[in-house]
């Protein structure tokens, strides 16, 4: 009769069910911890970087605004230069007894009058490089209007010029281009002191311009050319607008119109 004899088997332990738990359970901790370490780590190092960009951005901002005031105290400086320097012409055109030396002195401190008034503009605005183009138009030719007396002369002067920011040395170009221009018809276009000077500025296409001043004066003498090429205002105003890229030109028509098409950049 044989004998029965009953056992088991135990596996070892890294095979046992509580163990494989065990180590799962502890594999997982260990995992969520050092996920959380690394999302700890990187918001700490967010925080720094921010930090140190809030401490960069803060000091650029000193910067400019440093930047900003010298700029202004410089504009502000060379609007008082440019303004001692009219006085000085005002002084000696007192004592000057000569017409066209008169006249000559007149158109140089037109010239002045619109740096100064350029000048003035950007000490006054927020924005250090460009201006209002329409404003400083008008600045000029009022200050036109006080040298020459165009109202006493009963001289209109219209403008339609769209409120457009263009930068400083545009603008200047410009200004210098408006005061040649209606100083001159000012001056010429109407012998028996009535009429009207019109400035406006067409837009047509994205960048290109035309700027025209028409008054309806007695027109063009025959020998204008001659006097073009003589005149030190005309050709100021010929070099202004290569400056600016682009041409002038002059045409009879129900008295003078000079027409200057140039580009504006964007």
């Amino acid at each position: 009769t044989p004998h029965t004899y009953t056992f088991t088997i135990v596996p070892p332990v890294w095979r046992r069910e509580w163990f494989i738990v065990l180590l799962v359970l502890l594999t997982t901790g260990a995992t969520i911890s050092v996920v959380g370490l690394r999302e700890r780590s990187l918001v700490k190092l967010n925080t720094l970087l921010e930090q140190k960009v809030q401490h960069r951005t803060q000091l650029l901002e000193e910067k400019n605004r440093e930047k900003e005031i010298l700029l202004k105290e410089i504009h502000h400086r060379v609007k008082n230069n440019l303004q001692i320097i009219m006085s000085m012409l005002n002084l000696q055109a007192r004592r000057v007894q000569d017409p066209k030396a008169l006249e000559v002195m007149q158109s140089v401190r037109g010239r002045v009058r619109s740096m100064a008034i350029l000048h003035e503009r950007l000490y006054q605005h927020e924005d250090l490089a460009s201006i209002d183009l329409s404003a400083y138009i008008e600045v000029i030719c009022e200050g036109l209007d006080a040298t020459y007396g165009t109202r006493e002369r009963h001289i209109k002067i219209k403008l339609d010029i769209p409120a457009i920011m263009v930068e400083a040395d545009t603008a200047l170009s410009l200004g210098l281009i408006v005061n040649e221009l209606v100083s001159n018809s000012i001056k010429y276009a109407f012998p028996n002191q009535y009429g009207q000077i019109a400035i406006y500025l067409k837009a047509e296409s994205q960048s290109t311009y035309t700027l025209t001043v028409h008054d309806d004066g007695i027109g063009l003498p025959t020998d204008f050319e001659e006097r073009r090429k003589k005149s030190f205002g005309l050709q100021l105003v010929s070099s202004l607008a290569k400056k600016l890229g682009g041409t002038i030109e002059f045409q009879n028509n129900n008295g003078t119109k000079a027409i200057l098409y140039f580009v504006l950049a964007s």
